[in-house]
């Protein structure tokens, strides 16, 4: 337990301490720097590995906070929260997308069937290798690609996150997504 805390601790003071970059030039308008119409949250879908609901926080500067509650299929239900940098000038003005990368946390609840994935699909749980286990802990560094319009308050996103999971063993981890969020 000490460790799981300590890997938590060190997770959340990484997303809260990290300052802002110097690469993500504003040229937003007074959204809390998304570039599009409608406001600084988005809420949606994303379809992947994990599936589930996708929400955005838009902050100053070209970063945010993007969130996450979903699910990989016959594995873990997940939670995630991740600090994005936007690289608002990477394209031209006209250009309505906007590349990022970000650094969060994740963390992974067990919904693994024993029977069904190792019969079916003659594999075994991404985290939850003994089956014993009921939680999980990993670092995510989400790479991706917004389509943000300035006419309309939509955005589509495609994403690949590496990652490292830290508990309850270390060993690396690969997802990915594609989703859309409206912005109010």
């Amino acid at each position: 337990m000490r460790r799981f805390m300590s890997a938590l601790l060190l997770i959340s003071v990484i997303i809260i301490a990290t300052p802002e970059s110097h690469a993500a030039v504003n040229r937003s308008t007074s959204q809390g720097g998304r570039q599009g119409s409608g406001g600084p949250f988005g809420l949606g879908i994303m379809l992947g590995d994990p599936t589930g609901i996708s929400a955005k926080y838009w902050m100053s500067g070209g970063t945010a906070l993007a969130l996450g509650l979903a699910s990989s299929w016959h594995d873990y239900f997940e939670v995630f929260m991740d600090h994005d940098w936007h690289f608002t000038s990477a394209f031209p003005a006209n250009v309505p997308l906007v590349p990022y990368v970000g650094i969060g946390a994740g963390l992974f609840f067990n919904t693994y069937d024993r029977y069904y994935g190792e019969v079916y699909y003659n594999r075994r749980s991404v985290f939850f290798s003994d089956g014993s286990r009921s939680m999980a802990v990993a670092l995510r560094i989400p790479l991706g690609i917004e389509f943000l319009p300035r006419t309309v308050p939509f955005g589509a996103f495609l994403e690949v996150t590496p990652g490292l999971a830290l508990l309850p063993g270390m060993h690396g981890t690969l997802q990915a997504a594609l989703g859309a969020r409206y912005y109010f």
